[in-house]
């Protein structure tokens, strides 16, 4: 047995006081990831925090008494399970908790820190095994279960229960929400909880919901493979690289048309999987041009997207992904999550796509991004400034228009259509001005047939012959009497300005390219329509063009290149009637420049090159980023997955962060005190650096020295002697309790409590929070004004400066206009890193002996800069006779923070005034959002220092 023990305690070569001491060793309870001295020290001090016994532990593997029984569990829970009779049993839990087991976290930290509250069984006994119900004493959701034939509960005894359970059932109904099981065939458990939070939310046992309600409702439970991939046309080739092509749909429209083409170029090198999200026209032409098709018959959810796009790579390496429009974004995001190289196709305005923020995502999602035209990129990236505040442009996007196609859907179908003037039967000297485009308001029908119209009349009123030879077409699809969006008005507006026996709606047109070379002027008349293919078309049928500024991609191509067109002010249906009229000699004359100029300038095998260039780039860019998580030493020793995320970050954090720096985009700080901000706004990267080199600059140059991270828990337990003060704003009186509580870790020290409150407080809410400190308790009843900052510098003004040394500032922060509860995990946040149990708000204060530290708050992870808030942290810094800083990248976020009173000094020069907002105040840009920036501003221009701190474990 001592050979054993010493066998084991040598390979690990640690100590106890190596545990709290701090070096960095492998721990197989983290599946051979580093543990850091932080998180090791975490484990250790929640661990000894419950004064267990350990002899029994110390007998089995026969410690020596110099070994330290908890620092030798945590470094070898795995091979040396922990029995504490009738307290805590390690095996059990893990086999018992399948979270447990898939985490691969350490079973007595997850039983004290969450176990314990969520009522888990930590051993098995008599007295607490789970009953094994009789045939008279089943309940119905037991019969229900063992009566439904789809479901195999040998399938799940095998996988989520001990061996002694006498019924998998009754196991299921004890366990179900520390479980997500998949019964084959039937249900999946983690499926049925992404497609229905609802569910998940309310608590609500899936199984038992889909059997008795969500199948009847015609909800998804299970998704077969066969649904979803279709076999395609051509055979695979294990020589080729495999590429998929998504499209969000496949109907006779312009992005599908262009997807299908590129699948078409690229066949012949490739084995190509096309996407098609929503079913169309074109279907059977996807479908014969790769080796597979991937359907959504249940809808494109990320979801489906994800579990078939797992399928797939079972059986194939996917090598890269080209995804036609933004309509396309889950399927990026499921091949984002599988870090799939992509190169995205976005054609659309963000002006005009729903809900706001969807282009950004597909650009910060994707690898490398393609526009048709400069202004579409740029309406992107305004949006993307907007939704994420980013300053920086990415690097990573290209403009390309898409080249000259001549689709004809007859090609597909087989059948061939008459001619267009044969079709409405205009005669052959008759002027045929068409715009083209599925009849909706978005392609501004309305504003063609004012505009020909107006021209009509300009023509007429010159008495100009040519006036009564004018035909106006609209090639297209949609025109419906019953359409009372768009038809209805069109035709009342063609029938009371007397031009309907002149205007046509031509219907479906298999091919849009053969149907220009009869017309004599082509109006893009579209409110927003990015670069369209019929555009190209026209210019290849050497049609001259008419259109609107900054409303397309192609007038942005016209005012670049010599051709014959007009472009009129956005939406000025007159001037383009008139500058027709004064060019029409020209407009109509077919001589060549036009189809020369889509010929040099919009070739498709140019834009082909070019995308197969983007997908080598984004395939580079990938294989750069797993070599830097492999091999990059500084990136390793740095980067804190536990800290790192965001809110969109699906998949593996560390590629997540630094696919995005690959793109010269940070949203989150990669570790606790970085200042990579600082770094990234003189330092950017760009493809012809090598990736790993940049990457080991920024984490080599961007610690914030100026304002360090003191990580919780710590090991100083130094009580803070000062006299205290709490300054505490309530607005959400329901939220009292919760402070309260944190107020009271504090009960050892010197506290006085100040609460300003916007609603009179009941006496039940008085004596909470006179309980929650040892010192006084002073109530202000306050207007609804200034937010909690107005109180704040009132109370510091008149009662604090001279009586307290330390003053801490908190309120009711619930952040409503926050969606998806991140108000009350950032309330959360806050109070668990400055005001914490455990010793942790202890460890906070003891920072203040440190007589230099003038400033103490939470670290934060999210990427912040001054905002919209420049012209107030001017004026406000000036009251205080300092100047603006450059950057405001770290401030107390959130407004709560401890503070030496001596250290806010310079408030005292700030107008009682100043802080007087009344409500309703903005999201962001006023004095008060200005304050928050220059907190650490104010403490430093006093000579004192600044100190962050974070709590291992804790995020928002």
């Amino acid at each position: 047995m001592k050979e054993k023990k010493n066998e084991i305690n040598k390979a690990e070569d640690v100590t106890g006081s190596d545990m709290t001491g701090g070096v960095s060793v492998k721990s197989e309870g983290e599946s051979g990831k580093e543990l850091s001295k932080d998180l090791m020290a975490h484990y250790y001090h929640i661990i000894n925090s419950k004064g267990l016994d350990w002899s029994h532990y110390i007998e089995m593997y026969n410690l020596d008494e110099d070994d330290d029984p908890i620092a030798h569990y945590i470094l070898n829970w795995q091979r040396c399970p922990l029995i504490i009779p009738a307290v805590f049993d390690s095996a059990f839990y893990v086999e018992r908790y399948q979270d447990i087991r898939e985490s691969g976290e350490n079973p007595l930290v997850h039983f004290i820190e969450h176990g314990e509250n969520e009522a888990r069984i930590p051993y098995s006994s008599d007295d607490i095994s789970e009953p094994v119900l009789e045939p008279e004493d089943e309940d119905p959701d037991f019969v229900l279960l063992t009566s439904c034939n789809q479901i195999d509960w040998g399938e799940y005894k095998a996988n989520y229960c001990p061996d002694t359970v006498k019924h998998p059932a009754n196991h299921y109904l004890q366990n179900w929400d520390n479980l997500t099981p998949v019964f084959s065939g039937f249900f999946d458990t983690s499926l049925y909880y992404a497609l229905y939070p609802d569910i998940r939310n309310n608590l609500i046992n899936p199984l038992l919901h889909y059997i008795k309600h969500g199948i009847s409702e015609g909800r998804i439970g299970w998704i077969e493979k066969q649904d979803y991939l279709e076999a395609g046309g051509r055979e695979f080739d294990p020589s080729l690289k495999t590429l998929i092509v998504c499209a969000h749909e496949t109907s006779y429209t312009g992005a599908p048309i262009v997807a299908l083409e590129i699948a078409r170029r690229f066949n012949a090198n490739h084995n190509i999987v096309t996407v098609g999200l929503r079913k169309g026209e074109m279907h059977n032409a996807f479908l014969s041009t790769g080796f597979l098709h991937i359907n959504f018959p249940h809808g494109p959810h990320v979801i489906f997207a994800k579990q078939i796009l797992g399928e797939l790579l079972k059986d194939y390496k996917v090598d890269a992904a080209v995804l036609n429009s933004v309509e396309s974004l889950n399927f990026l995001d499921a091949a984002a999550y599988f870090e799939i190289p992509t190169v995205s196709l976005i054609h659309e305005y963000a002006d005009y796509t729903l809900p706001r923020g969807k282009i950004s995502r597909a650009i910060y999602t994707s690898d490398v991004v393609i526009y048709p035209a400069e202004s579409i990129k740029l309406s992107g990236l305004d949006e993307l400034k907007e939704t994420t505040a980013l300053r920086t442009e990415p690097n990573h996007i290209i403009v390309k228009p898409q080249g000259s196609i001549k689709f004809d859907a007859a090609v597909d179908t087989g059948e061939s259509e008459a001619s267009l003037r044969q079709k409405l039967k205009i005669p052959q000297d008759g002027i045929v001005i068409a715009g083209a485009g599925y009849v909706q308001q978005r392609k501004g029908v309305d504003w063609f047939f004012e505009t020909c119209y107006y021209l009509l009349k300009r023509m007429r009123s010159e008495s100009d012959p040519r006036a009564e030879q004018l035909y106006f077409v609209w090639i297209g699809d949609g025109f419906s009497s019953e359409d009372m969006a768009v038809s209805v008005w069109l035709s009342a507006f063609l029938k009371r300005a007397g031009i309907e026996n002149r205007c046509y709606f031509s219907g479906h047109v298999d091919s849009v390219s053969k149907a220009l070379k009869e017309v004599d002027l082509y109006l893009l008349t579209s409110r927003l329509d990015p670069f369209p293919n019929v555009a190209i078309d026209a210019l290849d049928a050497d049609c001259s063009i008419g259109c609107f500024e900054s409303a397309s991609g192609i007038a942005d191509f016209l005012n670049e290149y010599p051709s014959r067109s007009v472009i009129a002010p956005y939406g000025d249906c007159y001037a383009l009637a008139d500058q027709v009229f004064e060019n029409f000699e020209t407009l109509t004359d077919r001589n060549g420049v036009n189809s020369s100029l889509c010929e040099e300038k919009l070739c498709f095998s140019d834009y082909t090159q070019v995308l197969e260039s983007a997908i080598e780039s984004a395939i580079t860019k990938k294989s750069a980023i797993q070599n830097v998580i492999a091999e990059n030493a500084a990136f390793k020793s740095r980067f804190d997955g536990t800290f790192y995320g965001m809110d969109f970050c699906d998949g593996d954090r560390q590629h997540h962060f630094l696919s995005l720096l690959q793109k010269g985009i940070v949203f989150s700080k990669p570790y606790p005190g970085s200042a990579i901000q600082s770094r990234f706004r003189v330092y950017s990267y760009s493809d012809d650096q090598s990736f790993s080199d940049y990457v080991t600059s920024v984490f080599a140059d961007s610690e914030n020295t100026r304002e360090p991270v003191l990580r919780l828990p710590s090991e100083s337990d130094e009580l803070f002697s000062g006299k205290i003060a709490i300054q505490f704003h309530v607005y959400y009186k329901e939220l009292i309790a919760e402070y309260a509580h944190y107020f009271s870790h504090l009960i050892d020290h010197d506290v006085d409590l100040f609460v300003s409150h916007v609603e009179p407080l009941t006496d039940a809410e008085v004596e909470l929070l006179r309980g929650s400190v040892s010192g006084k308790l002073y109530l202000d009843l306050v207007d609804n004004c200034g937010r909690d900052i107005l109180p704040f510098h009132r109370s510091y003004c008149q009662q604090l400066t001279d009586q307290y040394e330390v003053v801490g500032h908190f309120h009711t922060k619930k952040s409503v206009d926050c969606v998806g509860g991140i108000g009350d995990r950032w309330r959360t946040y806050l109070l668990q890193n400055l005001l914490g149990g455990d010793g942790v708000a202890k460890q906070v204060l003891s920072i203040f002996n440190d007589s230099k530290v003038g400033l103490v708050y939470a670290e934060d992870r999210h990427c912040v800069d001054e905002g919209t808030n420049m012209p107030y942290i001017v004026e406000l810094t000036k009251k205080m006779g300092l100047q603006p800083q450059v950057e405001y990248y770290s401030y107390p976020l959130g407004t709560m923070f401890w503070a030496r009173t001596q250290a806010l000094a310079p408030l005292l020069k700030v107008d009682k005034s100043t802080f007087r907002l009344e409500e309703p105040i903005a999201y962001d840009g006023s004095v008060l959002h200005a304050f928050e920036r220059i907190i650490p501003q104010i403490v430093e221009s006093t000579g004192a220092s600044i100190q962050k701190v974070y709590l291992a474990g804790t995020d928002w």
